[in-house]
């Protein structure tokens, strides 16, 4: 069905950019999802620990990694293969439900992120028709909005 795998601390799990096709379950360990990983510009994403996912959108979709994973101590994770993802939910159903509370969770990040950032911009366009200057606050938002979108990328 699926497997363990065992990571040592720093081992790539997989890279960013390349064909997806296993998702993982952490049993053990912390996983680190960076952007840019290896470049100056490199980003940690997240820091993700036992009972969490991975992987699961390169899984599902068969498309390239969104990010790198990379184990930040020794991690055991089960490899969970697109063949086998129903099998290993029938075994685990409340795994099902764990899945989708992550992705709902990431979903509502994004969302919140996409409105504040249109609110912004739409605040900082009327400033500007209307011949005023920002406010510091309002740019104040803009920094951390750009900032994020950077730390995400």
């Amino acid at each position: 069905m699926s497997n363990t795998k065992s990571f040592k601390k720093n081992q790539v799990i997989f890279f960013e950019g390349e064909k997806g096709e296993t998702m993982y379950d952490i049993v053990y360990g912390t996983v680190g999802i960076y952007s840019d990983y290896g470049k100056p510009e490199q980003k940690l994403l997240t820091k993700l620990g036992p009972e969490s996912f991975f992987g699961e959108m390169g899984m599902i979709e068969k498309l390239p990694r969104s990010a790198t994973a990379v184990a930040l101590e020794n991690t055991d994770a089960i490899e969970i293969t697109q063949e086998k993802f129903a099998e290993y939910l029938k075994d685990r159903p409340a795994k099902a439900y764990t899945i989708l509370q992550h992705t709902s969770k990431r979903l509502r990040d994004l969302s919140c992120d996409y409105v504040d950032a249109c609110v912004a911009i739409s605040e900082y366009v009327q400033a500007e028709e209307d011949g005023v200057k920002p406010s510091d606050a309002l740019l104040e938002r803009m920094k951390k909005i750009n900032a994020a979108r950077t730390k995400k990328k």
